[in-house]
């Protein structure tokens, strides 16, 4: 899917990152060692009590179509532009829940006869797993009568007679077990996204990529802490996180569940009877150490009660990815910088629920600022978020073929 970014010339890519409480745009140049961000902004969505789909859908567009506007008119300042051709070379973006559905299924194939694995066997197999699970979706849908596109599919941790390979085409065996992974994405949002990104990019829809981001902070862990091929990523976004479980280098199941940075700060607008906005501002305060202490006991109160919902909803969640609690103990987390440290103290809480034994074993690193920050240059006018380093990291090594 990638081939067309595998190039050793400089090109200027835009990535986006659509979550489900905020737009991330950068333009980022590549082919140098480091990527280097020529230009990033981040637009929050107006936030709901209670999100509902379609609002939160439109909420998207209009702000895709904000930040791309805000692009058109300031994106080619950077110096680096003097002299230069303005052109975006390709478009990568990356969508956060609840914008794709995925599915993880234990594929298990035994024959009494020798079969050879073959690229034909691999896409046979894909296409029919992708029809099934696309019936599965209309059937849910009942009359709404939606249709999807699938963005990623693959089959990994693919074994031959117990044991995985790195390759397997031409195999001979009579067992084929392995992980099919697919996620799609109702055509009707891909083609508001795309023709918003066309509006204001003027670049081909070949030259514009979607993907999920839970499969690139992955890729990214993965790549950044090698030698660890077992571990669980949390992607803590604006209303979801997603929790990503990896078995030998490969993804094996995936969990959501409804809790993020937006929920936090709608119960401290609740508690201090005041809007998302000064709600937002009084965080910073507290995560600054400039709060005063009435304040502080208030929001550490509200910072308690959400984490009563949240270990719930974590178990929950564990148990989903495994129902016997066999899991890695080492967690990656990626978030708001302005809510990561809550969420890393809720999961280092003891509890004595079954996610106990886990809690009191675990790992757990942040992939934030300190982490990234290494791995790209910035010469643009704001902070990078990191998601959008992320993607950053993740398109420099698909270009190199590493991804």
């Amino acid at each position: 899917m990638f081939d067309f970014l595998k190039r050793d010339k400089d090109e200027v890519a835009l990535l986006i990152n659509i979550g489900n409480g905020s737009i991330a745009i950068a333009s980022v140049l590549f082919g140098h060692d480091k990527p280097k961000f020529l230009y990033t902004s981040r637009h929050h969505f107006v936030v709901l009590e209670k999100p509902d789909a379609k609002e939160l859908s439109d909420s998207v567009m209009r702000t895709l179509d904000e930040i791309l506007s805000d692009f058109s008119k300031k994106g080619f300042d950077n110096k680096y532009w003097d002299y230069k051709e303005k052109r975006i070379s390709n478009v990568l973006v990356a969508l956060s829940s609840p914008w794709f559905i995925p599915k993880i299924k234990h594929l298990q194939i035994s024959k009494n006869s020798l079969f050879t694995i073959s690229h034909d066997f691999i896409d046979e197999i894909l296409e029919k797993e992708e029809g099934i699970f696309i019936e599965e979706l209309k059937k849910e849908d009942g009359n709404k009568k939606e249709s999807f596109d699938v963005i990623e599919k693959s089959i990994v941790n693919l074994k031959i007679n117990g044991y995985i390979l790195k390759k397997n085409i031409g195999k001979i065996t009579k067992n084929f077990d392995a992980y099919l992974r697919i996620s799609v994405v109702e055509s009707e949002f891909l083609r508001r996204v795309d023709d918003i990104v066309q509006k204001y990019i003027h670049i081909s829809s070949k030259k514009t990529v979607f993907h999920t981001f839970p499969l690139i902070s992955f890729s990214v862990a993965r790549d950044i802490f090698s030698n660890n091929s077992n571990f669980i990523l949390l992607d803590v976004t604006g209303e979801v996180t997603d929790l990503t479980l990896v078995q030998n280098d490969s993804v094996v199941a995936v969990s959501s569940f409804p809790s993020g940075r937006n929920y936090i700060i709608r119960k401290i607008a609740t508690s201090f009877n005041t809007t998302f906005e000064l709600a937002e501002s009084t965080l910073r305060l507290y995560i600054s150490k400039k709060l005063e202490d009435d304040g502080i006991k208030k929001l550490e109160e509200v910072i308690t009660q959400i984490e009563a919902e949240w270990a719930v909803y974590f178990e929950n969640s564990l148990l989903e990815l495994s129902p016997q609690m066999v899991l890695p103990y080492k967690f990656y987390i990626t978030a708001d910088s302005d809510v990561s440290e809550i969420y890393k103290n809720y999961m280092s809480l003891s509890k004595t629920d079954t996610t106990s034994v886990i809690r009191r074993n675990m790992e757990l690193i942040h992939i934030g600022q300190t982490t990234l920050s290494n791995f790209y240059e910035n010469e643009s006018l704001s902070q990078v978020s990191e998601f959008v380093a992320i993607l950053a990291i993740f398109y420099n090594s698909t270009r190199k073929g590493v991804a």
